[in-house]
């Protein structure tokens, strides 16, 4: 996964819950995992890129 289809799919989930009034719970548990996981990896991949600088 590249880091612009990673911060992409962040975008993404974040449109959904912020339009989505009524969300199952799982599927929020859910998409927030996938979320930090996504967040972590662009965390890391820009951190690559400072101590190259």
């Amino acid at each position: 996964m590249t880091f612009k289809e990673a911060f992409e799919r962040l975008k993404e989930i974040y449109l959904y819950l912020k339009t989505n009034e009524i969300i199952d719970v799982d599927e929020m548990i859910n998409l927030q995992k996938e979320a930090e996981e996504l967040y972590k990896f662009c965390k890391d991949k820009l951190k690559k890129i400072e101590k190259k600088e």
